[in-house]
């Protein structure tokens, strides 16, 4: 088996070859058309490999078109699969490939997130019914493969930084408790919370996880630029860019999902903290980038408009008066049976404030309809 040229791969055109993954799966006979862009992007998720020996030959296949799930549903599934990706590092003796089944979730959130990255940031801003653990990670990622695209991050270190946004807790998966926990820490607590990077990596490690880029930002995900964080109060220059970019979406895909104890904030809200925190937190490159990225109304934020409408954000823009928004409640606190989109450059329709989404949860299906026809 060998690794598949990339040049050999013309949309348009049948397959060479025979494609298979690592393992020797066949993903698509020698043939098939490859029609559309996002098949490319499908198969760099599974791998490339030919085997010049065993290839199937040539055959009438009448052309494959590529059905690709919507981003905003596929990233509801991958965060489903990252449970199965956890299991890999328990247990007395971990899976050897527990690493690489990280890897390949990471490829995939990273091609949906291409395809679709409008979709992808409301999925991560919508989901409030898959277990925390798993879409925390899960959304970090995407929002890492947002952020390290912006930056100008080489795939070697953007690929590392997304697998310590979906393994960055798994030092906690026993305490997962804690969740529902509404009294005061006790001091044992509080010393294993502070611990969890280390147990995380101690986990990574015992699976064969050795990829420093990797690990070092999953040790640093707690450490500030002020010195002020843990475990070990490093500083400055003494933090990587994956560090501090992991760090700043734990925070900020925590704030807006909100726990027992505290409320889910409004996305503007916690970019504008976040930034307000630049030199002290995060630094201000990230920062910076997490801003402009999002904007103060990503996609899936809930919205205010002037005439009393209840609307929901599809697309980003720099400016709130270029908005893409589409309304689900009427001015009298009526759902309407589908969203309704509305020109917010018109007075009736300006955006005048955020809202929680708990006001919206009757009318979640409604939304979703926006990233899922």
């Amino acid at each position: 088996m060998r690794l598949m040229p990339l040049t050999d791969i013309k949309v348009g055109q049948p397959l060479p070859r025979s494609v298979y993954d690592k393992s020797g799966c066949l993903l698509l006979r020698k043939g098939v058309m490859v029609s559309l862009q996002q098949q490319v992007e499908r198969l760099l998720a599974y791998g490339l490999f030919v085997d010049e020996e065993t290839d199937v030959p040539s055959r009438p296949i009448a052309p494959v078109k590529a059905v690709l799930p919507p981003v905003f549903d596929e990233i509801g599934a991958l965060t489903l699969r990252l449970k199965t990706a956890f299991t890999a590092f328990f247990g007395t003796s971990p899976a050897t490939d527990a690493g690489e089944r990280v890897v390949a979730l990471v490829r995939e959130i990273h091609a949906a997130t291409v395809r679709d990255a409008d979709a992808a940031i409301a999925a991560v801003h919508l989901d409030f019914h898959n277990p925390y653990l798993l879409s925390h990670h899960v959304h970090s990622a995407v929002l890492c493969s947002l952020l390290g695209r912006r930056l100008g991050m080489a795939d070697d270190e953007l690929v590392a930084v997304m697998c310590a946004a979906l393994t960055y807790d798994i030092g906690l998966v026993n305490m997962l408790y804690l969740e529902k926990q509404i009294e005061p820490l006790s001091a044992e607590q509080t010393d294993a919370i502070r611990r969890h990077p280390l147990k995380g990596v101690e986990i990574l490690k015992r699976a064969g996880v050795d990829d420093e880029a990797w690990i070092s930002a999953i040790t640093n995900h707690h450490e500030r630029v002020d010195g002020s964080g843990y475990p070990n109060g490093l500083s400055g220059v003494g933090l990587s860019v994956g560090a501090r970019m992991v760090g700043m979406v734990d925070s900020y895909t925590a704030m807006i999902k909100g726990k027992l104890f505290r409320h889910a904030k409004v996305p503007g809200m916690v970019i504008g903290e976040i930034f307000h925190g630049k030199h002290t937190q995060f630094g201000a490159d990230v920062c910076e980038a997490l801003a402009k990225e999002l904007g103060m109304y990503p996609p899936g934020a809930v919205v205010r408009l002037a005439n009393g409408e209840i609307a929901v954000v599809k697309e980003r823009s720099a400016k709130t008066k270029e908005l893409q928004v589409f309304s689900v409640y009427d001015s009298s606190g009526m759902p309407f049976i589908s969203p309704r989109q509305r020109d917010v450059k018109l007075d009736e329709y300006v955006v005048k404030a955020p809202v929680a989404y708990s006001e919206c949860r009757s009318v979640a299906t409604i939304i979703r309809r926006l990233w899922t026809k």
